[in-house]
């Protein structure tokens, strides 16, 4: 096989009978398709040697084709009638493949894709087509004015297909004189391009290094990344505080050392046992395992109670796990709720967005909402959190009214994981362990 595409039909003949040629040529065995190195027009003595070759270009034309091609040219023993049987069965010219090809062009853009797979997608075409139409490509002066509006054509097209976050650099490039070529541009705007990478991952490095300024400047620039000692001023425990003291106020029921002492354990009836599960051990040298979790006051299991007998309350489908009613509280849409469940970070103010481009038509964008409805991604963009802190890849819901914040693409892209508490959350660096601030 000395070509790396296969024929299956006249709609890549083009692209394997130029790459056959050359192949042929550079082998200088191209007589043998054109015609031109027929056994007649050769002494008898050189007929078995034609014999010899003429077999293996044959061999070199059967691997070549796909195998509902292969069986129809089997049988044939000559490789100049073989070339010319497929010539005539797949060499289709005509005005609907041109048509085809304009209009390609004239949809393709850049959408997600980085400027290399762009650009190569519209060299294919421009290529196809001019090896259709046999446009003049040689040196001379007819062919250079010729050219000259051909290649201002394709700069045009390529301008035209890449993304909105290009706007400054291809004014640049229109308002040169006189105007480059397409592979000039190409290089500019790969560029610009790799600069915008460098400054993005710049970005990403920072955030880490914003999250701890934060909590540096909360704790008096005096934090050193370690988690701060818990005592418990009861029992001397380093597991936990004395509002979750279980020899104070109580073990919950079903513990083998539970009292019934009335529903809630504190004396001042400010927190609840329920579903409450410290790891304590006794000040009277018994080591007991047991299980913390978040305390709920009572106003709180009032609410939850309430929350679970709605018959019509239900989470999202596949977005946030969070109750529609909870959701009431966030109405600013400069907030933002970190979510656990959530695959993607979503906003639902378009204002907030940089790079902001418009959501490529070839793509799913239906989205599950907390509510159960669903609404199309409409345009994609970063978002700047803090002057270090930022997100990547958000997407512009219209009809959504609040900011999610993804734990799993957040700790994914910046190598750190999330711990919830009642009243706040902790970001932890997973390669340093450093603690990198709270929300």
């Amino acid at each position: 096989m000395i070509v790396s595409q296969q024929l299956t039909g006249f709609e890549n003949y083009s692209h394997w009978s130029k790459a056959m040629i050359v192949a042929l040529t550079t082998k200088n065995k191209i007589g043998f398709i054109n015609g031109s190195c027929a056994k007649s027009n050769l002494d008898s003595s050189l007929h078995s040697l034609w014999e010899r070759v003429n077999v293996i270009i044959l061999s070199w034309i059967f691997n070549s084709v796909s195998k509902e091609i292969f069986g129809g040219v089997v049988y044939e023993t000559n490789a100049s009638i073989v070339w010319a049987d497929l010539k005539e069965r797949f060499n289709k010219v005509n005005g609907t493949r041109i048509y085809a090809i304009h209009k390609e062009i004239a949809f393709v853009n850049q959408g997600t894709q980085s400027v290399y797979p762009y650009y190569s997608h519209l060299k294919d075409f421009w290529d196809e087509y001019w090896s259709i139409v046999n446009l003049a490509n040689c040196a001379c002066e007819g062919s250079k004015t010729y050219q000259g509006p051909q290649e201002q054509q394709k700069l045009l097209q390529f301008l035209m297909g890449l993304n909105e976050n290009f706007d400054v650099c291809r004014s640049t490039i229109l308002m040169m004189n006189p105007l480059p070529t397409v592979n000039q541009a190409y290089s500019i705007v790969t560029q610009d391009e790799s600069q915008g990478q460098i400054v993005s991952r710049q970005s990403n490095n920072e955030v880490t290094t914003a999250l701890i300024s934060t909590n540096n400047a909360n704790k008096g620039g005096n934090y050193k990344g370690k988690k701060p000692l818990i005592i418990c001023e009861h029992c001397n425990n380093t597991i936990h505080k004395k509002d979750n003291c279980w020899n104070l106020h109580g073990y919950p029921e079903g513990h083998k050392f539970y009292k019934p002492k009335g529903q809630f354990g504190t004396k001042r009836n400010k927190t609840t046992n329920l579903a409450s599960a410290n790891i304590s051990t006794s000040n009277n040298s018994q080591e007991q395992m047991q299980i913390q979790a978040p305390v709920l006051t009572k106003e709180q299991y009032n609410n939850l109670l309430k929350l679970l007998s709605k018959e019509n309350t239900q989470p999202s489908a596949n977005l946030a796990g969070i109750y529609t009613s909870l959701l009431s509280s966030f109405n600013n849409n400069n907030n933002w709720i970190i979510d656990s469940r959530a695959s993607l970070h979503m906003t639902s103010n378009k204002n907030l967005l940089e790079s902001c481009v418009s959501f490529p038509s070839n793509y799913d964008s239906l989205v599950s909402l907390p509510n159960g409805k669903q609404t199309r991604i409409t345009h994609i963009g970063s978002i700047l959190l803090n002057s270090r802190s930022r997100l990547d890849k958000v997407f512009y819901l219209p009809d959504f009214k609040y900011n999610l914040l993804s734990v799993s693409k957040f700790t994914n892209e910046n190598h750190c994981s999330i711990t919830f508490y009642p009243q706040l959350c902790t970001f932890q660096d997973l390669s340093s362990g450093v603690f990198e601030g709270d929300w």
